[in-house]
């Protein structure tokens, strides 16, 4: 087999970008660790597939294994998320698709300019020390829906929203896996969602592997990170110390379940726990979100929140819907819509509209009609 002329140093660099032990990648390579660790060293050959097979199973481009040195990977947005006073790892899922959604951000901000769209109005509007209340008076006189919600479910009220948010020029994404790879699962525990504050091309990702009704709480948060000009990996904890973090989780608190609703309705001889269900149905919003803002607004304590919150399992609903529909949400809407019209009018080769939005070539029509309405 010919043999392929790599930087061996590349090998391990991708292995261990990957966190992937010498062990692992032998396993899936089905040969013997050893053989993998003098790859790495340089004192046995390693053929062409070989190396291209190591760079699939490390998740990169098989170009990298040829570069002099490992490409600079600094996140393109700050990263809010802490457990404690410790910085969070940051994973090679994270780090992909902000990747993919980066280039995402790239292309809608050209398309704008040519097209002459308007900028993103919220975008910027407010900083970090502007009082949660103001944007929570925008927020209202933007996003035309009812609070709470006066009929439909957690996942109706989402969909909503997120219309609402794009129809104010700020695309949503929501996905579980890196791009299109049902292989790469996104874990909630590493990231629940993020933005890119671009006033052309504006961004909230959402983990779509969250609950539906924690993700309206994520949307909030992320959006709100907008509005104070701010790109952000956001952390939900109730304890970061973060300023921004604070303004932004106050922001989606107060949005989804505003104090004096929330008052009038909590029952002080009630059990509390009792007070939480009965709130979850008339808000639309998970146990999660009720009991959080209960404990901003000192009806439970810290303890009672913590346990409560380790023992309830507000999953999102598994599966569903077809592989069209699913892509439209994972891209956004507006974007699909974008770069579809743009592949239609001749103006976009048909193969670059498929790694944009995951659609093969052959389907663009029938996602554009279907989907779409175009």
């Amino acid at each position: 087999m010919a043999q392929a002329f790599i930087n061996r140093k590349m090998l391990t660099w991708a292995r261990e970008r990957a966190n992937l032990s010498t062990s692992y990648v032998a396993l899936k390579m089905k040969k013997k660790p050893e053989l993998i660790e003098k790859w790495e060293d340089g004192s046995h050959p390693v053929s062409f597939a070989e190396a291209q097979k190591f760079a699939d199973i490390a998740n990169i481009p098989f170009g990298c294994l040829y570069l002099d040195k490992p490409i600079d990977e600094n996140l393109p947005i700050p990263d809010r998320r802490t457990i404690g006073s410790r910085d969070v790892d940051i994973s090679l899922e994270l780090r992909d698709t902000l990747t993919d959604v980066m280039i995402k951000v790239d292309w809608y901000k050209e398309y704008s300019a040519e097209v002459g769209l308007d900028k993103a109005d919220l975008v910027g509007k407010y900083n970090k020390n502007t009082p949660y209340t103001i944007l929570v008076k925008e927020l209202r006189s933007r996003l035309l829906v009812s609070i709470p919600p006066k009929s439909g479910k957690w996942e109706d009220f989402f969909t909503k929203l997120t219309k609402e948010v794009e129809r104010n020029g700020i695309l949503v994404m929501k996905n579980g896996v890196v791009k299109n790879n049902t292989h790469r699962p996104i874990n909630v525990k590493d990231f629940r969602g993020f933005c890119v504050a671009d006033e052309r091309a504006p961004v909230i990702f959402i983990n779509n592997n969250d609950a539906k009704s924690a993700q309206l709480f994520t949307l909030i948060h992320e959006l709100a990170h907008l509005m104070i000009g701010e790109s952000a990996i956001s952390d939900l904890d109730h304890n970061n110390k973060s300023r921004e973090e604070q303004l932004c989780n106050a922001v989606a608190a107060e949005f989804l379940v505003p104090e004096d609703k929330m008052k009038d309705r909590w029952i002080d001889d009630s059990d509390w726990e009792q007070n939480i269900h009965s709130l979850t149905s008339f808000f639309k919003v998970s146990r999660w979100v009720i009991a959080r803002r209960a404990l901003t607004l000192n009806l439970i304590t810290e303890s009672q929140y913590v346990s409560y919150v380790a023992k309830i399992n507000d999953k999102s609903p598994g599966g569903g819907g077809s592989y069209p529909r699913t892509q439209k949400g994972r891209v956004s809407e507006t974007f699909a819509k974008a770069v579809v019209t743009q592949a239609l009018e001749g103006k976009l080769l048909l193969r670059e509209a498929q790694r944009l939005t995951g659609i093969r070539p052959s389907k663009i029509n029938e996602f554009a009609q279907k989907e779409l309405g175009l």
